[in-house]
């Protein structure tokens, strides 16, 4: 079912050479611009939501950290998962 030998009339990666917005040239083409600007611009709303969601987090892990090593919160947090183990059997 198979010819024996399949004739391509394009080499297989042919398709990334275009200069349609997929292909190699047009992607090279855009990495030069971008090195030529020196950066990408990024809106300044973009870059207060990422520092808000990174600040987030970090407050988050600094207070996660804080509360395990209060020996207090341990000894409640172990007194609720001994009353709620025997409802998980």
């Amino acid at each position: 079912m198979i010819p024996e030998e399949p004739k391509l009339t394009l080499p297989v990666g042919a398709f990334l050479l275009g200069d349609d917005p997929g292909g190699l040239a047009w992607r090279v083409r855009r990495l030069a611009q971008i090195a030529e600007a020196g950066c990408l611009t990024c809106p300044r709303g973009e870059l207060i939501s990422n520092a808000l969601a990174q600040g987030c987090l970090c407050l988050s892990l600094a207070a996660l950290t804080y509360a395990a090593l209060m020996p207090h919160f341990l000894i409640k947090v172990h007194a609720v998962m001994e009353r709620l183990f025997p409802f998980l059997d």
